[in-house]
């Protein structure tokens, strides 16, 4: 599995990919009775990337550039290779948790959200 975010090959540990509808509720009354209708308007994916990079200093650290990117809003390029089941998508960096393991050793997980 090869897996890339902003250009930038990953080690991955990890990858857990969810998917939600995006709905709406509307609340009405007809003939009398309560009705609850629900409209699926699409869907939307969620990554979730558990990471390492070692010998790699904080100021050349991905995990770094990841969090300037997060912290700006703005969207990257997220591909992944497992065939058949191939992604490349635009992404939203939602979240990047880091653990200073050792002196330029760290394990970082990020959450990643599909812009629409």
């Amino acid at each position: 599995m090869t897996v890339t975010l902003d250009g930038n090959n990953l080690t991955v540990h990890q990858l857990l990919e969810k998917e939600k509808i995006v709905m709406s509720d509307i609340d009405s009354f007809e003939s009398g009775q309560y009705k609850s209708k629900t409209s699926v308007l699409g869907s939307v994916r969620r990554w979730f990337l558990s990471c390492s990079e070692d010998s790699v200093t904080w100021n050349s650290s991905t995990a770094k550039s990841f969090k300037t990117k997060m912290a700006a809003g703005t969207t990257v390029t997220f591909t992944c290779t497992e065939p058949p089941h191939n992604i490349g998508v635009t992404v939203y960096i939602l979240s990047c948790d880091v653990v200073y393991e050792s002196p330029n050793h760290r394990v970082f997980t990020l959450e990643l959200k599909e812009a629409m």
